[in-house]
């Protein structure tokens, strides 16, 4: 059966029936679609194109099943139950990148997949960060994914709470995306969420909040935060001297606390 057929066939939309032909096949998407007329495919890619594909049918996050996904420009390891990421927290990137230039050490909790600070460490080489999560399976994949781009020695993952992990002092910033969706909301989450990805990582304990106030309680600034869309107000009673940056939605995505 030549690609043209299968895509024809497919269940998926375009783009993610590319991406899993990518997956299974080993050849450049861009390639796949403008070459699908002459491409042939041999039965062992079939049939792991329909094995994939049935996962993804069965309610399995894409991400997932192709064991990995691109966040600001970079291809990462994605393992469940760690985090998808998000495209809205490449606006957290985006603000850290301008204001960590000058500085030499930065901390991340919370840091799921790796995807912020090896973001920042590729873009800045000077930098070093200290991550840390109290998620085993996050740290392990971190650090596959720092080892991935090659950023590992200056990358210091630790797996502990925020309050125990490090000292303060030494830290020149903290950029972080903590959990923040409030308990009694998680259950509006998305089937696939609530099956396949960490709930504990995304829950902000009774009012969303509980997160902010322990970083808060660290005493270190500058902050660079991803906060939720209806949190805004909130943030700004928690903090002193906040800026709120929208997202292309126009919704709050990112605080900064100086």
């Amino acid at each position: 059966m030549n690609i043209s057929a299968l895509i024809k066939q497919s269940p998926l939309s375009l783009r993610d029936t590319l991406i899993v032909l990518e997956y299974v096949s080993g050849l450049d998407k861009n390639y796949i679609f403008l070459n699908q007329d002459k491409i042939k495919l041999n039965q062992d890619i079939l049939e792991a194109f329909k094995s994939t594909i049935s996962k993804i049918q069965s309610g399995m996050p894409l991400q997932y099943a192709i064991g990995k996904w691109w966040f600001f420009g970079h291809e990462f390891i994605i393992e469940p139950p760690v985090l998808i990421p998000r495209p809205e927290t490449e606006i957290l990137v985006e603000k850290a990148l301008e204001i960590v230039k000058d500085y030499q050490i930065g901390f991340e909790p919370f840091v799921g997949s790796g995807i912020v600070s090896i973001s920042l460490l590729k873009y800045y080489p000077h930098l070093k960060m200290i991550a840390t999560d109290i998620n085993k399976k996050a740290c392990e994949l971190t650090l596959k994914n720092a080892k991935l781009h090659k950023v590992e020695d200056r990358l210091l993952v630790i797996c502990s709470d925020v309050a125990k992990a490090i000292k303060i002092e030494k830290v020149d910033f903290l950029v972080a995306n903590p959990p923040y969706i409030p308990t009694k909301a998680l259950n509006t989450l998305e089937k696939s969420v609530l099956e396949y990805e960490d709930i504990k990582a995304l829950d902000g304990k009774e009012d969303g909040l509980f997160f902010y106030r322990e970083l808060k309680s660290l005493g270190l600034k500058p902050m660079i935060l991803e906060i939720g869309h209806d949190q805004e107000g909130a943030i700004k009673d928690l903090f002193e001297n906040v800026e709120v940056i929208y997202d292309y939605s126009n919704n709050p995505r990112v605080a900064i606390i100086r």
